[in-house]
């Protein structure tokens, strides 16, 4: 009676649900208002309807807080929101920039930050020259031009607002949580600047935040095809269950991804098997 001898073959079949339309993740749930002129440093900085129209900030979000609302690595980030209490509004257009970036960087953030610096660190996502904040209450919605991809580190959001000629009708009162000044630079003034100075403990305050994401695919680490010898294997689904029929002829296998509606199916196989 002949020896048969199988070399290893490692059949995986990830049935993984996985919900490929957006979701929505929300940083900060405190009902705190702004207490100095009803302005914070980010999003956007307007303490007035005519002063000072130029605000930058960069506000660092942590891993974990991120992963705890469900944002993991290879998450695609397609929206920012803000809560905004008051009624103050735009009189005109204006200009906004929002860049993003994965980053190692902990709190507290630096004071003096050059601005230089975050443009060239940071990913522009959102640039908007007819930018315009209605005087609803609400959650202040911004849909990104290009979608950031998350990688499961920390994650920094930078503005850049211009409102040089179009003013406000009042402040813009962002809702947030305190507990987290460390965790934002700001600068707002009558002109553009070239660093993060601001020190106003007022001001200092991050914003709630809700981000709009698609998940990212749960089979991360495609195998490495092979040979198979003396070996067929191969899988059909009917009403998400796999069949595998026996080893019949020598064929050589790749990573298989199978997609019904909202569930992702990944079948990987490692086929290095000899039939002797």
């Amino acid at each position: 009676m002949k020896k048969i001898i199988y070399g290893l073959v490692v059949l995986v079949l990830c049935f993984v649900v996985n919900n490929t339309s957006a979701q929505v993740a929300q940083i900060g749930y405190g009902t705190q208002a702004p207490l100095t002129n009803g302005a914070i440093y980010s999003p956007i900085c307007k303490f007035s309807g005519t002063g000072n129209p130029f605000s930058r900030s960069n506000v660092l979000y942590t891993s974990s807080e991120l992963n705890t609302e469900g944002i993991t690595a290879g998450a695609v980030i397609s929206k920012l929101s803000f809560y905004k209490i008051g009624t103050g509004a735009s009189t005109s257009p204006s200009s906004l920039k929002i860049y993003l970036r994965n980053s190692t960087t902990t709190a507290p953030l630096v004071v003096g930050t050059p601005w230089s610096d975050i443009v060239a660190s940071h990913t522009l996502c959102y640039s908007n020259t007819s930018q315009t904040i209605s005087s609803a209450t609400g959650w202040v919605e911004f849909i990104l031009d290009n979608p950031f991809t998350y990688t499961g580190q920390n994650l920094e959001i930078a503005f850049d607002s211009d409102f040089t000629g179009s003013g406000s009708s009042g402040s813009f009162d962002w809702q947030y949580t305190p507990g987290f000044s460390d965790y934002i630079l700001g600068y707002v003034s009558s002109s553009a600047g070239t660093g993060l100075t601001g020190t106003v403990v007022n001001y200092k305050q991050r914003a709630n935040i809700k981000i709009s994401y698609t998940p990212g695919s749960p089979c991360t680490v495609p195998p490495v095809s092979g040979n198979v010898t003396s070996s067929k294997l191969s899988a059909t689904l009917t009403d998400h269950r796999a069949d595998i029929n026996r080893p019949t002829k020598t064929r050589q296998h790749t990573d298989r991804h199978f997609r019904h509606d909202n569930r992702h199916f990944c079948i990987f196989i490692f086929p290095n098997a000899q039939k002797k």
